[in-house]
């Protein structure tokens, strides 16, 4: 939240992602005024009984933080199998499409990260089935905002892809500043894909979630050598 607030100017365009991480970041923010400030959401909701929070909710809070407006992606996260496209979707919904052009074209980014390990939330949602996930459990190490790539960084085709109701990674590759905001050993390896990938080019983490990513990347170096 500290960060956040040092590196937010005047008319700046801002698109938040998801995840428990983000919302406490959200709850920290200190209340301060910035002349256009626009807050969208990067992706559809997934159900706050799935942890508990709403994402228009973390768009929401942001904005009146910073005294801004807010943009909401005011669907599901990842459609069913039978409501086809997100592009559909979104090409038949204009106000739908107009937020997440405004994402897409973001000065700052801001998201959390998903683990295969141990976060298997959009399968809790109901949003995906748990067959789906399984079929990506040996290539990919995680996930932002529902788009799976592997330990190098490379995107991994998912088999709901196309129903995915949000940014791309090619997206968070064209944000000025894209910061990833995860903790924990789970997170290492989503971590060092998002990383590697250049999805993000700003982390904040925890020491003990730091000094794991360090080790993993020396052993894969010292493997290799």
């Amino acid at each position: 939240a500290n960060y956040r607030t040092t590196c937010t100017q005047p008319n700046q365009r801002l698109t938040l992602g998801c995840g428990r991480t983000l919302r406490a970041m959200i709850d920290s923010l200190s209340l301060r005024q910035v002349a256009g400030i626009e807050v969208i959401q990067a992706m559809g909701n997934i159900g706050h009984e799935a942890h508990n929070i709403d994402y228009n909710e973390i768009a929401r809070r942001a904005a009146e933080a910073f005294g801004g407006r807010a943009y909401y992606v005011s669907a599901p996260a990842i459609l069913g199998p039978r409501a086809g496209s997100a592009r559909q979707f979104t090409e038949t919904n204009p106000i739908l499409g107009h937020a997440l052009e405004l994402a897409r074209a973001a000065d700052v980014v801001v998201v959390g990260l998903g683990s295969l390990e141990s976060d298997q939330l959009y399968a809790q949602a109901g949003l995906i089935d748990a067959d789906e996930l399984d079929a990506i459990r040996d290539r990919a190490v995680g996930d932002i905002c529902g788009r799976f790539f592997d330990l190098n960084g490379q995107a991994v085709a998912t088999p709901f892809e196309a129903r995915v109701v949000g940014i791309d990674l090619e997206d968070l590759r064209a944000a000025a500043i894209a910061i990833g905001v995860a903790g924990g050993i789970d997170k290492a390896e989503p971590l060092i894909g998002a990383l590697r990938g250049q999805y993000i080019n700003v982390l904040v983490t925890d020491e003990r979630t730091a000094h794991h990513i360090i080790d993993i990347v020396e052993r894969s170096n010292h493997h290799v050598s």
